[in-house]
């Protein structure tokens, strides 16, 4: 049996195996997790079992997901198996054991727990694998730093698809298992660094197909008399209870009019004469007096709601998502009404064209990553987002078919450009482009073929309604906690100094087309960033 260690950002690929430096060390705070791979081969077919002496370690079986369209034409070279089609390791199963063929590799994601107020010091996680024929044993060491990672700056939202879950698992929206599903994955999303969930206040009007509907996830209830009308809180209320209970800090409200342009009304169900209809929607002209109306008539409520609750600096709002050149003349008629209603809280919305800020029509724009340095410097917050671009030009990225590296890689970014937030609009996305119909994410990795396998999710809907982790959420979620790691030490260095040692450290500047891909310089970077953290001369 062949038994070795490897960093966190390596994949085990069952005929392969893996090509990357095997491990022996690792390093975190005392709040933080940190990880190995173990991989396992073996000369017969047989299952291997995977024990460890240590009660704070969790142990996944990583599994592998098709790759269809693993990535876009123009995509560059630092792909895995050269983007090609196939099988990709990712989902991670909370499993000990496995069965293999003859020869063929296996992998188990060994992660040990960090918690608060863990005495510091270095100890040895031993593991043993044992077959029906032999075992044997490894084992690596933690050094866990007597310093805790400070809680979490930066704002994150990772879009939150509740219609998905209730299609998937064909549970009624709003009902107990409804929430139940709801508030696992949501649970999952906050223990990987998600602080912000995107809140449907209207079912969002997102990657649907024009004229068709997305299942109706509307949390405010409203009632039409005439041409007045009447607000219920309770399912935005026992939403927010569940977000805040589940790690959540920010509500994202949901966008107020379609996406690309601003150019029509979301769907909105209201009860009038007894009847739940449809009252706006993609018939709705997005300036027209009807339903400008109704955003005056609902917004004095919502306020309301907002700062009961103490809400005030907890929310975002949006306009339309992603703009077009085009949709200047749409999205200013909109950008200021949703102002005139609703400026005094953060507004975000993605887009990439400088024009609109500077035009004042964003507060707070968020822009595509490939765009930061128009933004940098020149917004008084700067968030930034990727989605299946970029997979060229070498940006960091999550997709499936990428080195996990590139994942990591976004909280270095991230920091380089003192960005305050990041946006991805894929946590749970279930749906082919346009919400035609549903997907099987086992077996459909891109979304019915458009986009690049792994750009709609991040997490798999497991049995009885439990999220399923994926290696891709554990790399991106190490990449926050590198950011978080570099703003802390902030409070010790000057972040000149920080970036001159980081940028020394790589050998150039560090920009978003330009930076480490070593796996073991991450490794080390995080090390060394820690450990002057946690020095008292420092």
């Amino acid at each position: 049996m062949d038994v070795r260690l490897f960093s966190s950002l390596s994949r085990v690929y069952p005929d392969t195996g893996c090509s990357g430096p095997e491990t022996k060390n690792l390093f975190c705070f005392t709040n933080e997790p940190c990880a190995a791979v173990l991989a396992v081969r073996t000369e017969n077919p047989c299952e291997a079992e995977v024990f460890c002496d240590c009660d704070n370690v969790g142990i996944y079986r990583a599994g592998s997901v098709y790759a269809g369209h693993a990535a876009n034409d123009d995509h560059d070279d630092w792909y895995e198996r050269g983007a090609a089609s196939g099988m990709y390791p990712d989902i991670l199963y909370k499993e000990n054991r496995a069965v293999a063929s003859a020869g063929e590799w296996l992998s188990f994601y060994i992660e040990y727990n960090g918690r608060r107020n863990a005495a510091p010091g270095k100890r040895i996680i031993n593991l043993s694998v044992k077959t029906n024929a032999e075992r044997q044993n490894a084992s690596f060491a933690v050094t866990v730093s007597p310093a805790a990672l400070p809680e979490q700056q930066l704002m994150h939202t990772n879009w939150f698809h509740s219609d998905c879950l209730s299609t998937y698992y064909k549970t009624p929206v709003f009902s107990d298992s409804y929430y139940d599903i709801c508030a696992d994955f949501m649970r999952l999303a906050a223990l990987h660094g998600v602080n912000m969930i995107l809140t449907p206040l209207f079912t969002p009007p997102l990657d649907t197909e024009i004229g068709a509907e997305r299942p109706t996830v509307q949390l405010v209830g409203v009632k039409k008399n005439g041409d007045k009308y009447e607000f219920d809180f309770d399912q935005l209320d026992k939403w927010i209870a569940m977000a805040k209970a589940c790690g959540i800090k920010y509500f994202e409200m949901s966008h107020l009019f379609t996406q690309w342009g601003a150019r029509c009304a979301p769907k909105i169900i209201a009860l009038e004469d007894g009847v739940e209809r449809r009252i706006f929607g993609w018939e709705t002209d997005a300036s027209g007096a009807e339903y400008t109306d109704f955003l005056r008539q609902f917004s004095a409520p919502l306020k309301n709601y907002i700062e009961a609750n103490g809400l005030h600096d907890k929310v975002a709002f949006h306009t339309s998502d992603e703009p077009g050149d085009d949709d200047f003349g749409s999205y200013a008629k909109a950008s200021a009404l949703v102002s005139e209603l609703f400026g005094e809280y953060k507004r975000i919305d993605a887009l990439s064209d400088f024009e609109y800020y500077k035009r004042g029509l964003i507060d707070t724009p968020v822009p595509f990553i490939g765009s930061a340095p128009a933004f940098a410097g020149n917004v008084p917050e700067l968030w930034l987002y990727y989605c299946g671009g970029p997979g060229n030009q070498y940006m960091p990225n999550r997709l499936l078919a990428m080195p996990l590296t590139r994942a990591r890689a976004i909280g270095l970014i991230l920091y380089k450009y003192d960005a305050k937030g990041f946006l991805h609009w894929g946590y749970n996305f279930y749906y082919t482009q346009g919400s035609r119909r549903e997907v099987d994410p086992f077996r459909e990795t891109d979304a019915g073929g458009p986009f690049p396998a792994g750009d709609s999710f991040i997490v798999y809907p497991g049995q009885d309604g439990k999220a399923i982790p994926s290696l891709r959420q554990k790399a991106f979620y190490e990449g926050i906690r590198d950011y978080e790691a570099l703003k802390a030490l902030e409070t010790k260095m000057p972040r000149e100094e920080i970036i001159r040692m980081l940028e020394d450290s790589f050998g150039g500047v560090i920009t978003e087309r330009n930076y480490p891909r070593n796996p073991e310089w991450f490794l080390q970077m995080a090390e060394k960033v820690r450990s002057l953290y946690a020095d008292p001369q420092v």
